[in-house]
C-alpha cells in the first residue's frame, strides 16, 4: 500500500499561515497521512510546533523532516523529536543549487553520498536507543535515468549502512519542468503512467546491483508541473484534467508499489500551478484536493458506500457493505456487530472484532462479544480472553507485549483500519503500547458503528 502524503512549504516568517490546525485538518480530510518539512526553513522550535500540531491533528499526521547537512544540529533536532518522528530524508536536489545552502558545483555525487552518510551514522546513534523503527532516506535527487550518478554513488558509499527494514530511496519526479514547453494534456497523462514505471525498474535495478536487495522507494516530491508560472495552468483552469493526471498519477504509484508519495505542495501561502489549496485567509480547495480525495474514497486503495458502513476495494482486498462490512477474494469477512471470518486467510493480515485486535493464523472463526475460536485453537472472551494453546497470549483491554513478532506484523492492518498504522510500524517494540492506548478508547459492545475507526465513520 502506498504511504500518502505532502510536503508543505514554508518560511519561517509566515509559518502560521501554513502551519496551522486549519490547513493541517484539511490534509487530514484529503486523506493524506503525512506531512513533510524541512530543517533548514524552520527553527528547531518551529518544527517541534509543526510535530505537535500532527499530533493533534484527527485523525493525527506523520511527520517527515528533511535534515541539513550539519551534522550537530541534524543530531540536536533528531534528539528533540524523538519518538514524533521516525522519518528522515539528508538535504533534497544536491544536483540544484543552493537547496540546502551549498552551491552545485560543491554537492557532487560523491561530496553528497559522504554527507548523507556523516549526518545519518550520527543520527542513528540517538535513534538506535529509542523504541522503534527510524528510516532514513536519500539521495532526494531526481529521475532515476538522469541523475543515476547521485542514486549509485549513494548506494556505493553507504551500501554497509543500507538495509531495506530502515532505509529507503527517494527522489522528484514531475511531468512537466520549467524551461519546457508544455505537452499535450493526454502526453502529461500518459507520462505520469510510463514515467514511473520507467523510475522504479531502474531504482530497483540499482540496488539490487549495489546491495543485492531492493530498498522502499519514495517519490517525496511530485505533480503535474514543477514550472511556476506555467500558461495554461490546469490546476485553476481544468478540473477534468487535474482529475485525470492525479488519478493517473497515483494508480501508477500503487501498480509499481511505490512505497510512500508526497505531493508538492499543499499550499496556503505560496499560490502556484503546484498548491493544492488557495492562499491565507480562506484556503479553498482546488481542482487537485478533490481529485485526491476523490481518488483515496474511491480508488483501488478506499471505496466507500453509504449505509453507515465503510466500503473498501483493492487488488486483493475487495469489499462490500450492507449494514457491515464484507469482504471476498484471499479474505472474507462480515462485520455488523458481530464478526464472521472465513476462507483462505493470509497469515499477515490480522483484523479486529469488538474493538479489540484478533491476529490468527489460517483458522476461521466467528465472534460476538464472546468469541469462539475453532482448529488448532479455541477461545473464549468474556472481557479476558483465554486460549487453550500457551502459544499465544492476549488479553482484551490490557494486551501484553507476549505477542508474537508475527502478530506484531499483522497488527498493522489493525492499526491501519483506525487510521493509525505507519509504514515499518510491525516492526517497533512499542507497537502494543499504541494498540493498548487505541484500544482503551474503544466501547467494547460490539456494535459496529463504536468499532470502527473514526475515518471510517468519517467517510461511511
Amino acid at each position: 500500500m502506498v504511504n500518502w502524503g505532502t510536503n508543505q512549504y514554508g518560511q519561517s516568517s509566515w509559518i502560521l499561515r501554513v502551519m496551522n490546525g486549519t490547513v493541517f485538518q484539511k490534509i487530514a480530510d484529503a486523506h493524506l497521512k503525512i506531512v513533510s518539512t524541512w530543517q533548514w526553513l524552520f527553527s528547531d522550535d518551529q518544527i517541534l510546533s509543526i510535530s505537535n500540531l500532527c499530533k493533534s491533528t484527527d485523525p493525527p499526521l506523520q511527520l517527515w523532516v528533511n535534515l541539513e547537512y550539519n551534522v550537530p544540529e541534524a543530531v540536536d533536532l533528531v534528539t528533540k523529536l524523538g519518538d514524533d518522528c521516525h522519518y528522515y530524508e539528508v538535504c533534497k536536489e544536491p544536483q540544484s543549487n543552493y537547496t540546502c545552502g551549498l552551491a552545485w558545483a560543491t554537492t557532487t555525487p560523491a561530496v553528497y553520498a559522504q554527507r548523507w552518510r556523516d549526518v545519518v551514522t550520527a543520527c542513528r546513534e540517538v535513534t538506535d536507543d529509542l523504541p522503534g523503527t527510524y528510516w532514513y532516506g536519500g539521495p532526494v535527487s531526481g529521475r532515476a535515468a538522469y541523475r543515476h550518478a547521485y542514486y549509485e554513488t549513494w548506494l556505493d558509499v553507504n551500501s554497509d549502512i543500507l538495509d531495506p527494514s530502515d532505509s529507503f530511496i527517494s527522489y522528484h519526479w514531475y511531468t512537466h519542468y520549467p524551461g519546457y514547453s508544455l505537452p499535450s494534456k493526454s502526453t502529461l497523462i500518459s507520462t505520469a503512467t510510463s514515467q514511473i514505471v520507467e523510475d522504479v525498474t531502474l531504482f530497483n535495478s540499482y540496488c539490487n546491483s549495489y546491495l543485492g536487495a531492493e530498498l522502499p522507494i519514495a517519490l517525496t516530491e511530485f505533480n503535474w508541473t514543477a514550472a511556476d508560472p506555467v500558461t495554461p495552468d490546469y490546476s485553476v483552469t481544468d478540473e477534468a484534467f487535474m482529475q485525470d493526471w492525479t488519478n493517473a498519477a497515483m494508480q501508477a504509484c500503487i501498480d509499481n508499489d511505490v512505497w510512500t508519495a508526497l505531493f508538492w505542495n499543499f499550499g496556503g501561502y505560496w499560490e502556484n500551478a503546484m498548491a493544492i489549496i488557495q492562499n491565507f485567509p480562506n484556503y479553498e480547495p482546488k481542482y487537485q484536493y478533490y481529485a485526491i480525495q476523490d481518488f483515496l474514497e474511491g480508488s483501488s486503495q478506499k471505496t466507500f458506500s453509504a449505509g453507515g458502513s465503510l466500503a473498501y476495494a483493492s487488488a486483493n482486498l475487495p469489499f462490500s457493505v450492507g449494514g457491515g462490512l464484507f469482504a471476498e477474494g484471499i479474505k472474507q469477512y462480515t462485520v455488523g456487530g458481530v464478526l464472521e471470518y472465513e476462507a483462505e486467510v493470509n497469515p499477515v493480515q490480522p483484523f479486529s472484532a469488538g474493538g479489540i485486535l484478533e491476529a490468527f493464523n489460517i483458522i476461521p472463526f466467528s465472534a460476538g462479544g464472546i468469541l469462539d475460536r475453532g482448529g488448532e485453537k479455541s477461545f473464549t472472551v468474556g472481557g479476558t480472553l483465554e486460549e487453550t494453546d500457551p502459544t499465544v497470549t492476549v488479553v482484551v483491554n490490557s494486551f501484553t507485549d507476549t505477542l508474537t513478532r508475527l502478530e506484531r506484523q499483522k497488527a498493522s492492518w489493525y492499526l491501519w483500519s483506525r487510521g493509525m498504522w505507519k509504514p515499518g510500524m510491525w516492526e517497533q517494540d512499542n507497537i502494543m503500547r499504541r494498540v493498548i492506548h487505541e484500544t482503551e478508547k474503544v466501547n467494547m459492545t460490539g456494535k459496529f458503528n463504536e468499532t470502527v475507526s473514526k475515518l471510517e465513520k468519517k467517510k461511511a
